[in-house]
C-alpha cells in the first residue's frame, strides 16, 4: 500500500493524460475520489442504484469487491 492522501487542489495533479487523443474528454472540474488500493487488476466497476453499492472484480484474488 501506499500513503495516499487526496487532491489538495483541482485538477488533481496526479491524474494524467497518458494519450493525447483522450485529453477532450478529461474534465477538469469533474470529482475524483480513490476508494480502495492495493489491487494488481480489477474489472467493473457496476453501480447498484437500489442498493447503493458499487461493486468491481479483483481478478488475480478471485475476489467482488
Amino acid at each position: 500500500m501506499t500513503d495516499w492522501q487526496p487532491a489538495s487542489r483541482y485538477p488533481d495533479p496526479a491524474v494524467k493524460v497518458l494519450d493525447p487523443s483522450f485529453a477532450p474528454y478529461r474534465l477538469p472540474l469533474a470529482h475524483l475520489e480513490r476508494i480502495a488500493t492495493g489491487f494488481r487488476w480489477c474489472e467493473g466497476p457496476v453501480w447498484f442504484g437500489d442498493g447503493r453499492y458499487l461493486l468491481w472484480s479483483d481478478i488475480p484474488n478471485d475476489r467482488i469487491m
